[in-house]
């Protein structure tokens, strides 16, 4: 059984400390049984942020962003479920806790750079691109935590991609929308990630790794990975500029790629 001690110091041995601004990707389940639920584990997270510390999470809603924009998606941050697993969405309906307006890759934030990190993202036609979170994760040179999740599901890497000149981005703009805390709805055009395509993120890890930007230990059941985030960018647009398409595998058409 994981409690809240363990977790804290586990964290706190991959790197994660007072004051950071820390992106999290999680599999609660991953972890083995827990003291406390997911509810432990956010109070937890906080705590070893403290009260200058800002944590983000992923809040996105059900199903692949292609699929999502072509049939003109409507997200409302008041009520949409988080898609991304359970302590998503209980970190949503944490009290003082923000979403983002964006109608596929909304961001839960809670801290004193949250507000930051999150404006204006409505007004991102490409909902993981430039003025996004991810970028300004960067810019404050934040971390993030795989916390039992996949190195698949850095969602960080489609930021990079996006805007380091890989071939990841639909050339179609389609209308999407948001409804925000006041209920006033906002058209959101957004250009969606091209669907078909298969990533290997794994192997931008294995780079950061050689650059000495991973940090890895256990925590609870769970082998996890702490990434600095800003040397992630440097790293993945490096290889990048040699090969555009270094982190894709392979092109299907006509295959949605899932979530991302």
């Amino acid at each position: 059984m994981l409690v809240r001690e363990t977790f804290m110091r586990q964290i706190g041995a991959l790197g994660i400390g007072r004051g950071d601004i820390l992106l999290v990707h999680s599999s609660l389940r991953a972890l083995g049984p827990v003291e406390g639920g997911a509810e432990m584990i956010l109070d937890a997270l906080l705590e070893v942020l403290g009260p200058e510390g800002t944590l983000m999470m992923p809040g996105f809603q059900s199903g692949s962003e292609y699929m999502l924009a072509s049939r003109n998606v409507c997200f409302d941050v008041r009520n949409t479920p988080s898609d991304c697993g359970y302590l998503t969405e209980v970190f949503r309906r944490y009290p003082g806790a923000a979403r983002s307006l964006s109608p596929t890759h909304s961001m839960t934030v809670f801290g004193p750079r949250g507000d930051e990190l999150i404006r204006g993202h409505e007004r991102c036609e490409v909902t993981a691109g430039y003025g996004s979170p991810f970028e300004r994760l960067i810019a404050l040179d934040g971390r993030i935590l795989m916390l039992g999740a996949p190195r698949r599901s850095n969602t960080t890497m489609h930021y990079l991609e996006n805007t380091g000149g890989a071939p990841t981005v639909c050339a179609l703009r389609f209308p999407t929308s948001v409804i925000d805390a006041g209920g006033r709805v906002i058209s959101t055009p957004i250009y969606p990630h091209m669907p078909g395509l298969s990533r290997n993120y794994e192997a931008a890890i294995d780079l950061l790794e050689k650059a000495g930007g991973v940090t890895s230990g256990p925590v609870g059941e769970a082998r996890c990975e702490c990434y600095r985030a800003r040397l992630l960018a440097e790293t993945v647009r490096a290889a990048l500029r040699k090969n555009p398409c270094a982190f894709i595998r392979i092109f299907t058409p006509g295959r949605n790629a899932g979530r991302a």
